[in-house]
């Protein structure tokens, strides 16, 4: 619960001065995982709460803002949220250790996403054994299925984008069961698997997702549908490890799911549940990223807006200010000439410049946490579309013209064409995951600069399984990243 920006800063500043300290807070959002239930009632309430608790914890701190700086997308010299000790340069090996203060990193998510598919294993494990879900006298079951398995689908597809390895479990896993680890290529079929579920059971139905469910976005199961096609479509490109995974990527699979995702005909719509102040609703990742005092812009993204800008200041002294052809730069960021950054924590760190196009949202605001909260954009969407298309050797003039809706429709940039070519097509996508998905969905740069060998070396490819759960098991601690782990 987000209550209040004073309090959260309060806390926010303990954090800072004390990041070593292991700190455990009990969330008063989890999941029940312990009520059994067989009231129908309670089985809708708990495949439906599944939503929030899934959008809001994938949308937090942990990963996002380590996984933000580690994409060089934002930078930040604190010492909060791992993002001081995962941006150092040269990188260093993530601290797997319990008792560290970036245990966070790897444990919430690690923690969060099983406790959300936990909830969604066990509304579906009430349903298998007969209860029936009623809208008055109609019979909506299938309804709180296809929410099921979508949790299952995204929470696992979260598992292995963050995570080398995970658990794959559902309804019918026997818990407590042998600790049985599959690699993270295993746990993203299973995944998408668990979204086709999804897709079948709301594709031609007519069901609506109550508000107090999904927050005002008028969640029919079509609508639901297209939302599960575009995660499977995020999840499957979003995969691999390294340019040579991504090739083998089956990029025609990513164009079919992308087809009939949240971009496709007259129900195009962005997916940004609507901020209800902090109370249930918010994107906590977002808050700080779009907070000047917090963090800014890495200067890898001004370059890529401005080449005449460094990636680096020179001797933490400002250059002069950027100046960029796309429109972007005025609309969605921020020129600051103070920066909040410690030198002696390096002036990789400095930039001038904020991403201030969701300032709304952020603690920067008077009312923060009110509003669209843009999750997945139907830019995402149409981005996959036309890499598949590039990657495939199929229709570029479409391709172009997808990666055109934001190039000019937004920068006021030259638009591409065909003729522009694969290479000129894929590098223009890629400006445009850049800047137009910046502080969209969490991990999003991270995952994208990640696959096409965009990461600076050796950083970390994912996070080990935390300390917690691995000493839990009776299993040693491993890590990635670093001197000793350069291509992990």
């Amino acid at each position: 619960m987000k209550s209040s920006k004073k309090i959260a800063m309060l806390l926010a500043a303990v954090a800072f001065t004390a990041c070593n300290t292991d700190l455990k807070i009990t969330d008063p959002n989890a999941p029940d995982t312990n009520r059994a239930v067989s009231n129908a009632n309670d089985v809708a309430a708990l495949i439906g709460g599944s939503i929030n608790y899934w959008y809001v914890h994938s949308q937090e701190t942990e990963p996002g803002e380590a996984f933000a700086v580690m994409a060089d997308a934002l930078t930040s010299s604190y010492g909060n949220f791992g993002m001081r000790f995962n941006s150092n340069e040269p990188r260093i090996a993530y601290n797997n250790t319990a008792s560290s203060g970036d245990a966070v990193v790897a444990h919430n998510p690690w923690v969060w996403n099983y406790a959300a598919l936990g909830q969604a294993n066990d509304g579906l494990g009430a349903l298998s054994r007969g209860v029936k879900i009623t809208d008055g006298t109609t019979d909506v079951t299938d309804e709180y299925e296809a929410i099921g398995h979508f949790i299952q689908g995204v929470t696992l597809g979260n598992i292995a984008l963050i995570f080398d390895k995970g658990f794959i479990i559902d309804e019918n896993t026997t818990i407590p069961a042998p600790a049985t680890f599959s690699p993270y290529t295993d746990v993203s079929k299973a995944a998408v698997a668990k979204l086709d579920m999804a897709i079948a059971l709301s594709t031609g139905k007519s069901w609506v997702i109550p508000d107090n469910y999904i927050t005002a976005i008028n969640m029919t199961a079509p609508k639901f549908a297209m939302l599960a096609n575009t995660m499977a479509a995020r999840i499957l490109a979003c995969t691999p490890r390294n340019a040579a995974e991504n090739t083998a990527v089956d990029w025609a699979k990513v164009g079919a799911y992308a087809r009939k995702g949240i971009s496709a005909g007259t129900d195009a719509y962005d997916f940004a549940p609507i901020g209800d102040g902090g109370n249930n609703w918010y994107d906590d990742g977002k808050a700080y990223q779009e907070y000047a005092s917090w963090m800014r812009v890495d200067m890898r993204i001004i370059k890529e807006m401005d080449p005449t800008q460094p990636v680096e200041f020179a001797g933490c002294t400002a250059p002069p200010k950027a100046t960029s052809l796309d429109a972007r730069l005025t609309t969605d960021f921020t020129y600051y000439a103070t920066i909040p950054f410690s030198p002696a924590r390096g002036c990789y760190h400095f930039s001038n410049w904020a991403h201030e196009r969701y300032f709304s949202v952020g603690w920067g605001s008077d009312n923060p946490f009110v509003g669209p909260e843009m999750m997945i954009l139907q830019a995402e969407n149409d981005l996959l579309i036309a890499e598949s298309d590039v990657r495939t050797g199929g229709d570029l003039n479409e391709a172009a013209t997808l990666i055109n809706k934001t190039r000019v429709g937004r920068g006021n940039l030259a638009p591409v064409s065909a003729a522009t070519g694969t290479a000129g097509l894929l590098a223009a996508i890629q400006y445009e995951q850049d800047i137009e998905l910046l502080n969209t969905g969490a991990g999003l740069q991270f995952y994208d600069r990640r696959r096409i060998d965009g990461l600076q070396p050796q950083t970390p490819l994912h996070l080990p399984v935390p300390a917690t759960e691995l000493e839990t098991d009776g299993l040693p601690v491993y890590t990635f990243g670093g001197p000793d782990n350069p291509n992990r």
